[in-house]
C-alpha cells in the first residue's frame, strides 16, 4: 500500500463548486422535509434522503445521489494519483450535520476502505483520526470497542478533502457546537 493512513488536501473543490454541491444538498433536504411534513411520502422512503441514520439521529443524509456519484468518478484519478492505486468506485453518502450533532469513533465496514470526507461548506467542525490500525475493534454481536488515545485532528476549509483508511483507522468527531456543516463522502475500494 502506497501512502499514509491519512492524508488532508486543500482545494479539491473550487468555491464556485463547493457552492453548487452544497446549495444542491440543501435543496435535496429541503425537498426530503416538505414531502415528508405533507405525508407525500412514505417516512420510510429513502430515495429523497432520511433522517436518523444509525450514527447521527436527526442529521439529513444522502445516500448513492446521482450529483455526487459523478463527482466520485470525476474524482477517481485524482485519488488513484494521491494514494498510488487502482481503485473502484463504491458509494457516495452526504450528511448535514447540525449543533449538538457528534460522530463516535468507529471504523467504517469493508466498503469503504480507501474513504474521503469533503468538506462542503458551513461551520468549521474537526474531523479526528487514529491512525493506529491497533486502536478499535468489532466485538461479538458487531458492538464496537473504541480504543487509543487523542488521535489526530483535521479541520477542513470549505472544498478540502481528506483522505483516510475509514476500515482501519478509528475516527470521530467531537460534539458540534456550531450550526451547520455539509459534509461528502465518497468510498473507493482497491482494484483486485
Amino acid at each position: 500500500r502506497h501512502g499514509t493512513t491519512s492524508q488532508q488536501l486543500g482545494n479539491v473543490l473550487s468555491k464556485d463548486k463547493v457552492k453548487i454541491y452544497e446549495d444542491y444538498l440543501n435543496t435535496k433536504e429541503k425537498a426530503c422535509s416538505t414531502l415528508l411534513k405533507n405525508k407525500m411520502i412514505n417516512p420510510f422512503c429513502k430515495d429523497y434522503g432520511w433522517y436518523n441514520d444509525t450514527q447521527i439521529l436527526g442529521a439529513y443524509c444522502l445516500y448513492g445521489d446521482s450529483l455526487f456519484d459523478n463527482l466520485m468518478v470525476d474524482l477517481k484519478p485524482r485519488m488513484e494519483k494521491e494514494t498510488g492505486l487502482k481503485l473502484t468506485e463504491m458509494y457516495t453518502y452526504s450528511r448535514i450535520y447540525r449543533r449538538g450533532m457528534e460522530l463516535e469513533r468507529h471504523k467504517d465496514r469493508g466498503q469503504c476502505a480507501i474513504s474521503t470526507t469533503l468538506n462542503l461548506g458551513g461551520d468549521p467542525w474537526s474531523i479526528y483520526i487514529d491512525t493506529n490500525p491497533e486502536n478499535g475493534v468489532c466485538e461479538e454481536e458487531g458492538k464496537y470497542k473504541a480504543g487509543g488515545g487523542k488521535g489526530e485532528e483535521v479541520l477542513l476549509e470549505p472544498g478540502d478533502m481528506m483522505i483516510y483508511l475509514g476500515c482501519e483507522c478509528e475516527h470521530w468527531r467531537e460534539p458540534f457546537f456550531e450550526n451547520y456543516c455539509p459534509q461528502l463522502f465518497i468510498h473507493y475500494m482497491e482494484t483486485k
